[in-house]
């Protein structure tokens, strides 16, 4: 379990030999007019739009300080027969993120009330309201956006990208250069990332313990693990570390594993959990448990993320809205692992994106909505082996049950031989017990 030229560990590293099925669920506001004059939104969810994921590490360099660097390219092809609907022909109807974050930025700015009537009245002219309704396909892989071409327009830098899209420049992509750890002189510490994107630690978070890069990326862990371990992953998308702790035994496609779940203190409130006080953004400004205020590293965007329909959230996220179910079958992001190897051989990660809006005074378009960590569409990512890794694990997994056991067969021979040493001195005992019964006590003497 070493990450260097032609061993195995490497090859399967590099070549994640998984099929991933990559599932979006979006959620459609029904009653639009309403949420603005200040009622509960009605959602109906959507989907799922399946596409087929391929995960592929590129740009791999070994370094002398027994790390390796590499990137994670990610690439998506529909597939029809395991989606609902058609994702160019679907039509969602959902807040105007675009919208939403220019709001947000405007009211960051602290500026003056005739700047937020001005910006209003711009934003009629161009004909933006909260909700608009898109295909699917935009929503994901980007269309350009009116109200972005007018920013940018005013100020490139400000607003650089004229597009929008929640994937939009994602397909073929990467979320920046990764270093590991080879694992070589110590296994604990195969594949555990040491920099992202040349970074030691994250510089969004209020507190050194939020702000520290733990664990690996996910696709691979150390071998030997144990029902007590913690396992430490870092996801950029969530723009921090989170943990995972066991949950139960089971098997998968004829493979021992352990499933390891996020417990609920990794999205817990900070009067919950103190170490997630860090999390809280501005400093002391901290969600219910079960969200995460993500714009920080977001461009300012209010994105919340959360499990998908608020899963072991704080419950009023869920009654803020109708539609939601929370489900632990369906919306809780596990992990199974091979104990011995430390791969994952079935795991579905999945999240919620969110959007915070509420009521801006003097700012038209916002009506009287209530303030609402408002769903607008969850992903999950389902991963399973395909069947010549599969094989390939079973053997191996085969091979270091007898070697983990030689020691207990050597005993068990051992004790063997000691039972038949044992058997055959006794029996040595009873014949010469015989043969000496059968010599006469007293020998008789000749006259």
């Amino acid at each position: 379990m070493v990450l260097k030229p032609n061993s195995k560990a490497f090859k399967n590293w590099k070549e994640i030999p998984a099929m991933v099925e990559f599932e979006v669920y979006l959620f459609h506001c029904v009653n639009p007019r309403e949420v603005l004059a200040g009622e509960r939104p009605v959602l109906q969810q959507r989907g799922p739009y399946t596409y087929r994921e391929r995960l592929s590490r590129q740009n791999v360099i070994f370094h002398e300080n027994n790390t390796v660097s590499a990137t994670l390219v990610h690439t998506y092809n529909w597939i029809p027969e395991l989606s609902v609907g058609s994702p160019m022909e679907d039509k969602i109807m959902m807040l105007n993120v675009p919208l939403v974050a220019a709001i947000e930025k405007v009211q960051a700015f602290g500026l003056p009330s005739l700047v937020n009537i001005l910006f209003s009245f711009l934003v009629a002219m161009k004909s933006e309201t909260l909700f608009t309704s898109h295909s699917v396909h935009e929503l994901l892989w980007g269309y350009e956006d009116p109200l972005l071409v007018f920013l940018n327009r005013i100020d490139p830098l400000l607003v650089p990208d004229t597009h929008f899209g929640f994937f939009y420049k994602r397909n073929g992509s990467n979320d920046g250069r990764y270093d590991f750890n080879s694992g070589k002189g110590d296994f604990y510490n195969f594949s555990r990332i040491e920099l992202w994107k040349g970074m030691r630690t994250l510089p969004w978070w209020t507190s050194d313990s939020c702000n520290a890069i733990n664990g690996t990326d996910g696709t691979s862990f150390r071998p030997m693990l144990s029902r007590k371990d913690v396992l430490y992953m870092f996801n950029s998308e969530l723009c921090r570390s989170i943990y995972a702790t066991y949950e139960q035994e089971l098997t998968v496609a004829g493979l021992w594993a352990f499933r390891f779940t996020p417990p609920a203190s990794v999205f817990a409130n900070a009067s919950t959990n103190p170490a997630n006080a860090g999390f809280c953004t501005p400093t002391g400004n901290c969600l219910g448990s079960g969200v995460l205020n993500v714009s920080v590293c977001k461009q300012g965007a209010p994105i919340i993320m959360s499990s998908p329909h608020f899963y072991q959230a704080d419950p009023q996220y869920v009654n803020s809205v109708e539609g939601l179910k929370p489900n632990k079958q369906k919306h809780q992001t596990f992990i199974d692992i091979h104990p011995y190897i430390g791969f994952p051989v079935r795991a579905a990660k999945r999240l919620q994106v969110n959007v915070h809006v509420q009521k801006w005074h003097l700012v038209e378009q916002t009506g009287n909505i209530r303030t609402l960590v408002f769903p607008v569409m969850f992903l999950s990512e389902n991963m399973e082996l395909e069947p010549k890794a599969v094989g390939e694990l079973a053997q191996l997994q085969l091979q270091i049950s007898l070697l983990l056991n030689i020691p207990y067969i050597l005993i068990a021979l051992a004790g063997l031989f000691a039972l038949v040493a044992a058997w055959l001195a006794c029996r040595h005992a009873r014949a010469t017990s015989r043969d000496s019964e059968r010599t006469p006590l007293v020998v008789g003497q000749e006259d």
